[in-house]
């Protein structure tokens, strides 16, 4: 065949048209897989000529011969293929019995995937979950809130139209480790907060079905990096003297139930006065208030504590206001009792200094709602036994005012 032949295809049949030396022009093509050909004096009579075969061979007159059963197998491969391309059907398999290493493993494989649910999840996108999710978090704190909005968020824009079961380790992974905003690199601490938010999403997700209920999803396959020890800060026994001399008496309460009752910021600002059994000496923390665990938990009213609220028994309405831990830093910040106010303080120091005297760590877990893991790991600073006892007997007096004193109007 000269070079710069034409070729004229139909249905898969093929013939190639080119001009002889001697001025002719030839049609080749493959009949029955052997070469034939004519000739045709001009150009326009080969196309014609050529034209004409391809559709005889692409009809099967003179093709190639095939059974009955290798039609009906024809037919069947179509069927299952739908608008897909055979071929594309063929070479998916082809991939799949390979990377499961052979057809004895195919049907265990298939199996597999339909106990694991796969086959029956609801495939919905990142972001119809993330509506879902944060509708069922609209009770929960308002900053707990906004963090997993904004990191469901930042991924809803950058994976537009990703579907949940989708997801995958080689997706969640880099993201997670993504630089933050400031353009530095992660930490540990900071993207082990991104996978336990991924942790609680997925696991929602899993229950409605988003992802097969058998299956771990890729949050739980991520391992947490392992943070560096660090002690947690604490004030000192002579700084919190100074703070409740320095602090107004409408605000006494937030210092006085967050230092030595250990609640949360945002327990305190939930907590009401009826909560407190002023005769047994407990302060309830229910569902309502203790969002964060749900938990509800008794907290004992140590003596330092119920003498310094002596002024509030019989009181009924929110023990603190929400602006109180702001207010109360500026004012310690600016008698020079603090340089800051780092998150969790007073909790950190309720904990460290009960069990520097003596209380069981078991016990202060369960008082504190969490687990004794974590408060041995992240909120225990180790101090000695008269530290934990110097604590828990500050008075008023010692902060220069009157224990009893009643609350202004």
């Amino acid at each position: 065949m000269s070079e710069g032949a034409e070729v004229v295809s139909f249905g898969g049949a093929v013939c190639r048209v080119a001009r002889r030396s001697d001025g002719r022009w030839v049609v080749r093509w493959r009949e029955a897989r052997v070469g034939r050909s004519t000739t045709s004096m001009s150009k326009e009579g080969a196309m014609k000529l050529a034209r004409a075969k391809v559709r005889e061979l692409a009809g099967g007159i003179g093709g190639q011969v095939v059974t009955s059963g290798e039609v009906e197998l024809i037919k069947r491969l179509k069927a299952v293929a739908g608008e897909r391309s055979c071929f594309a059907v063929l070479d998916l398999l082809e991939d799949a019995v390979k990377r499961l290493g052979g057809w004895e493993v195919f049907g265990r494989a298939l199996r597999f995937y339909e106990a694991s649910g796969m086959a029956t999840v609801e495939r919905v996108t990142v972001k119809k979950a993330r509506d879902k999710f944060l509708d069922a978090y609209e009770a929960k704190a308002r900053l707990t809130r906004a963090g997993l909005r904004k990191e469901l968020d930042a991924f809803c824009a950058t994976f537009e139209g990703l579907a949940v079961c989708d997801l995958s380790v080689e997706i969640l992974g880099p993201w997670i480790l993504r630089p933050r905003a400031d353009g530095l690199a992660v930490g540990a601490r900071f993207a082990n907060n991104r996978l336990d938010s991924w942790r609680t999403f997925l696991n929602k997700c899993r229950g409605w079905n988003f992802w097969p209920k058998g299956e771990k999803h890729p949050a739980e396959l991520i391992e947490r990096q392992k943070e560096a020890s660090r002690l947690p800060p604490i004030w000192s026994v002579e700084q919190i003297r100074k703070a409740l001399g320095a602090v107004e008496l409408r605000q006494r309460p937030y210092l006085v139930l967050g230092c030595f009752a250990g609640l949360r910021p945002f327990e305190l600002t939930r907590l009401q006065w009826e909560h407190v059994d002023w005769v047994r000496g407990y302060v309830h923390v229910p569902p309502e208030v203790a969002l964060k665990t749900l938990q509800e938990r008794f907290v004992p009213l140590e003596a330092n504590a119920r003498a310094m609220l002596s002024g509030w028994i019989g009181k009924t309405g929110k023990c603190c206001q929400v602006h109180d831990r702001e207010e109360i830093s500026l004012v310690l910040r600016g008698a020079g009792i603090i340089d800051s106010w780092p998150q969790d303080v007073m909790r950190h120091s309720y904990i460290s200094y009960r069990i520097a005297r003596g209380d069981g760590a078991g016990v202060v877990a369960e008082h504190s709602g969490n687990s004794e893991r974590i408060i041995r790991r992240h909120y225990r600073r180790p101090l000695m036994r008269e530290d934990g006892v110097g604590w828990f007997g500050v008075t008023l007096a010692e902060a220069g005012e009157a224990e009893g004193e009643e609350e202004e109007a």
